[in-house]
């Protein structure tokens, strides 16, 4: 008897729109956050995203390297765009009016617009752990950091987006003189 080895059979070759209609979702909602809820921004990451796969026309050997690759491209194009000197310089309108109702429920509304608010590197890891799905090791070897790098990022996010939740639950503080008697 004969030992062979078996080595993984590659993905099925994919054109453009079936990875676009695979991932689409996926992607955007890195891009969508890791934008801090800007849609221009967000549909430039998007598009970014896909073009750079088409235009690298890579063979992957599973699946998960294809998925792998292109939430590595989207959080690079959302760093490049959130990084910018421009951006540094400006105040995006998303700033000046409220983020659009993306939601059904206000809740969601209220906790996307706190994640919105956080640091890049902590909106993104937030966002492939708890709506993506993926442990910390897979987000590790997805953003090319040390697990450890991103419990503690996980840790500092959830700390941040729980306090930020917790002040818009807090009414403000309203002196005496200005408060009125029923």
């Amino acid at each position: 008897m004969s030992h062979i080895s078996q080595t993984p059979t590659p993905p099925e070759p994919m054109d453009i729109q079936q990875v676009i209609q695979t991932y689409q979702q996926l992607i955007y909602g890195i891009a969508l956050t890791g934008t801090g809820g800007n849609r221009a921004d967000a549909e430039d990451v998007f598009q970014e995203t896909f073009l750079a796969y088409f235009q690298a026309n890579k063979t992957f050997q599973e699946e998960e390297h294809r998925k792998a690759w292109l939430i590595r491209t989207a959080c690079n194009h959302c760093k490049k765009i959130t990084g910018s000197s421009y951006r540094k310089r400006t105040v995006p309108l998303t700033d000046t009016m409220p983020l659009p109702v993306l939601f059904s429920l206000p809740e969601d509304n209220r906790l996307f617009a706190a994640l919105c608010s956080l640091k890049p590197m902590y909106r993104n890891v937030l966002y492939l752990h708890y709506f993506a799905g993926y442990r910390t090791e897979e987000i590790a070897v997805l953003l090319g950091k040390r697990a450890g790098t991103i419990r503690m990022q996980l840790l500092r996010g959830r700390e941040q987006l729980r306090t930020k939740l917790q002040e818009e639950e807090e009414p403000a503080y309203e002196p005496k003189a200005m408060q009125t008697h029923i």
